[in-house]
C-alpha cells in the first residue's frame, strides 16, 4: 500500500485571485471549489477573530456596518474575503462547517443578501474611479444571476443611488449588499 492510496491532499492555492473565486461560484459543488472553502485556515489569533466576527455579523438579522481588512502582503485577506464571498452566497456551507466545527453555528443563519466579490485586477485603474468599478461590476454580477437589468436610479446623489439600490435589493427579498 502507498501513502497516497490512505491520505489525500486537498488542492488549496496559495494565491487567490477574483478570477478564481469566480471560477469557484460557477461551479459551486466542484472539488476545487469545496477543497478551498473547507481548506481555509486562520493560522493565528487575529485571522480566528476575523472569520468568526465577521460570520456572526453576516448571521445578524441587523444589517449595516462594515469590516476593514488590512494586512501585508500574503496575510491571507483575499483568502478570507473570498471564502466569505462564497459561504455568503451559500457556497460551500457543508464543506467548511465540516472542517470548521466552531464556525458551523453562524451558517444557518445567515440573511440573504446580494454578495458582490470584485476583482480589482480585471480593471484599469487609469481609467476607471473605484466607484464606477463598483457599478460595473454591480451590473454584470446582477446579470450573471439572472436579475434582470440592474435599474438604479443613478443622476443624484451618491445617498440617492444607493437608497435606490437598498430598495431594488429588498424588492427582491435581499436584505442587503455584501462587497468583497
Amino acid at each position: 500500500m502507498r501513502l497516497g492510496e490512505l491520505l489525500a491532499v486537498n488542492s488549496f492555492p496559495a494565491v487567490i485571485a477574483g478570477s478564481d473565486i469566480a471560477v469557484y461560484r460557477k461551479d459551486p459543488t466542484s472539488p476545487a471549489t469545496l477543497d478551498f472553502v473547507s481548506g481555509y485556515l486562520g493560522f493565528d489569533a487575529r485571522s480566528h477573530h476575523a472569520l468568526h466576527s465577521t460570520l456572526a455579523s453576516l448571521a445578524r438579522p441587523s444589517s449595516g456596518g462594515a469590516f476593514w481588512f488590512n494586512g501585508v502582503f500574503g496575510s491571507g485577506k483575499s483568502h478570507l474575503l473570498g471564502l466569505l464571498s462564497l459561504l455568503a452566497d451559500g457556497i460551500g456551507h457543508e464543506a467548511f462547517a465540516a472542517s470548521h466545527p466552531d464556525c458551523a453555528q453562524y451558517l444557518p443563519s445567515f440573511q440573504p443578501r446580494f454578495c458582490l466579490h470584485i476583482s480589482l485586477d480585471e480593471f484599469d485603474a487609469a481609467k476607471l474611479g473605484l466607484e464606477e468599478i463598483f457599478w460595473l461590476q454591480m451590473q454584470r454580477s446582477w446579470a450573471d444571476r439572472g436579475l434582470g437589468e440592474l435599474e438604479v436610479e443613478r443622476i443624484g446623489s451618491r445617498v440617492e443611488a444607493f437608497s435606490s439600490l437598498q430598495n431594488l435589493l429588498e424588492q427582491k427579498g435581499l436584505t442587503g449588499l455584501i462587497v468583497c
